[in-house]
């Protein structure tokens, strides 16, 4: 869990969960959305919108495996 506030403004530590969390940089994150999380950053997705995020994800994905395919061809 990323260091905040809750919707009470009480300080949060790395533990605990939350319905709701308002964090420092202006991001609320509701209870449904999607944390993802790696070494480059964090990517908050609202709930209502995963699906179609998802569906850009996944084609993004492809265009990137179509992309090695071609790097590694012309080795």
């Amino acid at each position: 869990m990323v260091p905040g506030r809750d919707s009470h403004g009480s300080s949060l530590g790395w533990t605990g969960l939350y319905r709701r969390l308002d964090l420092s940089w202006g991001t609320i994150i509701q209870d449904g959305d999607l944390v993802i999380a790696d070494d480059d950053g964090v990517v908050i997705w609202p709930q209502e919108r995963i699906g179609e995020l998802l569906i850009k994800a996944e084609a993004r994905l492809q265009q990137d495996h179509a992309r090695l395919a071609q790097l590694l061809e012309k080795k």
